[in-house]
């Protein structure tokens, strides 16, 4: 019983790490993006203002 409550905690933390790295690969994206845009609306600010 013990050895199976030891695996079972294993599979939960592998899937708990394996959510947690996608939510992360995610939120990096996202950020990269808004980065992005907005460094390509700077750009075309500084087009629009010259």
């Amino acid at each position: 019983m013990q050895k199976l409550q030891e695996m079972i905690d294993v599979l939960i933390n592998e899937v708990v790490e394996t959510r947690l790295h996608k939510y992360l690969y995610n939120l990096e994206k996202l950020v990269l993006d808004c980065s992005n845009k907005i460094e390509l609306k700077k750009r075309w600010l500084q087009i629009y203002l010259n």
